[in-house]
């Protein structure tokens, strides 16, 4: 009974914080409820606050979050399995495949990072239950390898390369068809109209980005558009631009809201700074494109396709406002994610130790000390915790499918 007390409270809350954010966007509404719905894992990416509040005895389960287990710096903040994917690094000439989604990155403990890992691991559907807790092992053991290694060259498992050679082989004018047709962007149940006061606003935050990345070589935006993709960022501002260079030439940009919502202490930088600065010294790159931009936003009320932000501010009383800090990217034929569910048995077996690894060079790379950082004991302790809190989701997600169907 208080165990279901507990998770009621823990529902209740998830629906407050979705109608707080959503309640103008019904379509964004009920495509977060259909990913939270549908599996544990699709739960424990969109809950990223029921996480860390497990971690920090705030929430329904205390005791989890293994201090033991030392280390602090740059963290990814959201470092699950479905966190990494392929993206073109800065030169714009290399494709890799990496952690790939920073929208969360702060200092913290790197324990948290290595939890959020393993607890995912152990929500996969497709793997039997015999199987799960050996896999985080596994998943921990690369991550250790990882970390004490500088060298980047561990060998990707079949499902990463072939999802390489995919990419490898996609031309822009693939992004582009069933995206754009004649300078506009086509718009669906993945790219929604904005109003024309946060259609300029965005027009105007992509030309300062635009200017200041490369001023001899400006891209003038065409067309915007809310883009619905993702699971935990439903909800936060995320803009798609269509942009043209001397008349010709179209690509595909992003803007995308960075305010912390999950590990919930205090970023060090503002939001742009603190994403752009954690990206690189934990990939030791930056995603082709990227830049940073704030979106202002016009008095009145709030346009369609613009979100409730946590990261907008009201600067000088109700007179001058300003909208959510921005990452910009430049969105690529070669950007491209596993999904987890899609994979068989043998493919998340090769896959889960091989991201652990991954995950153990971003952390050496951001300035972790190598050598085995943690005893038998504390890795024992971190994967007991990990257990647990895949647990605790476990019955989080059956609950919200209860109260939901």
């Amino acid at each position: 009974m208080k165990l279901a007390r507990r998770l009621e409270k823990t529902i209740a809350r998830i629906a407050r914080d979705d109608a707080a954010r959503l309640d103008d966007h019904p379509l964004l509404h009920t495509r977060r409820v259909q990913k939270l719905a549908a599996s544990p894992l699709g739960f424990l990416r969109g809950t990223a606050p029921f996480f860390f509040a497990l971690l920090r005895g705030r929430g329904e389960v205390s005791g989890l979050d293994v201090p033991a287990a030392k280390g602090k710096g740059w963290i990814v903040g959201d470092a699950h399995l479905e966190n990494f994917g392929l993206f073109r690094t800065e030169s714009g000439k290399d494709v890799r495949f990496d952690l790939n989604d920073f929208d969360e990155v702060t200092v913290g403990p790197h324990r948290w990072d290595v939890l959020r890992l393993l607890t995912s691991t152990l929500l996969v559907d497709t793997l039997p239950p015999s199987q799960a807790v050996p896999l985080a092992r596994a998943a921990l053991a690369g991550y250790l390898a990882g970390r004490a290694d500088v060298d980047d060259g561990a060998s990707p498992p079949d499902c990463v390369r072939q999802l390489l050679a995919r990419a490898r082989a996609r031309k822009v004018g693939d992004l582009l068809e069933g995206r754009v047709e004649e300078g506009h962007f086509l718009l669906s149940t993945r790219y929604l109209a904005l109003s024309k006061r946060d259609r300029q606003a965005a027009f105007d935050a992509f030309s300062r980005y635009a200017e200041l990345a490369n001023p001899d070589a400006f891209w003038e935006p065409v067309d915007a558009a809310l883009r619905v993709a993702g699971n935990g960022s439903l909800g936060t501002y995320r803009v798609a631009l269509l942009a043209r260079r001397s008349g010709k030439n179209e690509r595909l940009f992003e803007m995308k809201g960075c305010s912390l919502h999950s590990a919930a202490i205090p970023a060090p930088i503002v939001a742009g700074a603190r994403v752009a600065s954690g990206t690189r010294a934990l990939l030791g790159t930056l995603p082709f494109g990227f830049g940073t931009a704030t979106v202002a936003a016009a008095p009145g009320p709030r346009g369609p396709a613009a979100p409730r932000d946590a990261d907008a501010r009201t600067c000088d009383g109700d007179r001058e406002r300003t909208g959510p800090s921005c990452v910009v990217r430049r969105l690529t034929p070669q950007d491209d994610k596993l999904t987890v569910s899609a994979l068989s048995v043998r493919e998340v077996l090769e896959l889960a130790p091989y991201l652990g690894i991954l995950l153990g060079h971003a952390h050496r790379r951001a300035g972790a000390k190598g050598g085995p950082p943690w005893s038998d004991s504390v890795q024992h302790a971190l994967v007991a915790s990990s257990i647990e809190l895949a647990a605790a989701h476990r019955a989080a997600h059956g609950h919200y499918v209860h109260r939901r169907g």
